[in-house]
Order: C-alpha cells, then sequence, then structure tokens
C-alpha cells in the first residue's frame, strides 16, 4: 500500500484504502466531491535542456488551500 500511495502522490493524484465494504459509498462520494472543485493549469517551457527533468512547484497565497499536482516532467 505505502508504493501505491507513493506513486500516486508523485503523480497528482491520491489512494484510497477501505478496510470495510461499507466505506465504499462515501469514499465515492469524497471523490465526487473532488472532482467537482478541480482546476487544470496548462504552462509552456521555453528553457532549452532537453531531457532534463523538470519540477513542478504551485503554491497559493491562501494556506486554506490545498494544492496536488504532479512532481515533474
Amino acid at each position: 500500500m505505502a508504493t501505491l500511495d507513493k506513486f500516486s502522490q508523485a503523480t497528482g493524484g491520491k489512494a484510497y484504502f477501505l478496510k470495510q465494504p461499507q466505506e465504499l459509498l462515501g469514499t465515492l462520494r469524497g471523490i465526487r466531491g473532488e472532482l467537482s472543485h478541480q482546476y487544470i493549469i496548462g504552462y509552456t517551457s521555453y528553457v532549452d535542456g532537453g531531457d532534463e527533468y523538470r519540477r513542478i512547484r504551485v503554491v497559493t497565497p491562501l494556506k486554506k488551500y490545498k494544492v496536488r499536482t504532479r512532481q515533474g516532467y
């Protein structure tokens, strides 16, 4: 489970681990709510670097918002 959790965080996702089948409905409602509050930010890199790995960092001025994004490309 730790591997799946790390992989999902690195790619901007989130892993859910249910202990009981009864948790499924609440989890699906949470996912639905989260999906209704997503935004897409696009950008183009003009830096010459070929195949160089580029880290991504997104911040907001208000600490109450949680930003989840992939770590880089």
